[in-house]
């Protein structure tokens, strides 16, 4: 069976440029990992059929990552439960995403879609950031440098040429903890007494 020998990453792509991002985060590691990429649009509730989405999945690719080899697939239906069903059909090695941009109402992977799709497979699932270029860089495929964050990988037509070190890994997964931290938390950390009043205390007053 050609799935069993064939590592795949399967990829949820829209127009989005979250979904933008996550192609070309997919086709990199696809890349390292000596893997093939399929990239799937899903059409939520649509009833224009897979070829329509199809289409988009390869307008996509054409213009973020032309000569990666990536496939293009369609899927009607919801988007958790279709990518759930292409990622276990292919016996993916992970599955990739885009991030929702904040202050967006639509996105292509809503918060909803996201959790759906955790509880729908057992395949990992990467959200990937929404990537930053360099000057003049073209797509992920051909020359220029790709930001990921904080880490920086640097892509040629052979492919990417660096990744960052682990410890940049985990300083970022630190900052991440502090900010969400601040978020769910927002506590002051004031003491309730004040040093008026502890300094009247210490004085008898």
């Amino acid at each position: 069976m050609e799935n069993a020998t064939v590592k795949t990453i399967v990829c949820g792509i829209d127009r989005s440029s979250g979904a933008r991002s996550a192609v070309r985060v997919a086709a990199v590691l696809a890349e390292r990992l000596s893997a093939r990429l399929i990239a799937v649009h899903v059409r939520d509730g649509s009833s224009e059929g897979g070829d329509a989405a199809e289409r988009v999945a390869a307008d996509v690719i054409a213009a973020e990552v032309p000569d990666s080899g990536a496939q293009a697939r369609g899927v009607s239906g919801d988007v958790a439960e279709g990518l759930a069903a292409v990622a276990r059909a292919e016996e993916a090695l992970m599955i990739v995403v885009g991030a929702r941009r904040r202050g967006r109402s639509r996105a292509f992977l809503r918060a909803r879609s996201a959790v759906g799709l955790v509880g729908l497979t057992d395949v990992p699932v990467l959200v990937a950031p929404q990537l930053a270029r360099s000057a003049g860089a073209g797509p992920a495929a051909g020359n220029g440098m790709v930001r990921l964050g904080a880490v920086a990988v640097a892509t040629q037509s052979s492919g990417p040429r660096q990744v960052a070190p682990d410890r940049v890994r985990s300083a970022m997964t630190k900052v991440e903890e502090r900010r969400r931290l601040r978020r769910k938390a927002r506590v002051s950390l004031r003491p309730t007494w004040s040093r008026r009043q502890f300094l009247g205390k210490r004085s008898g007053t």
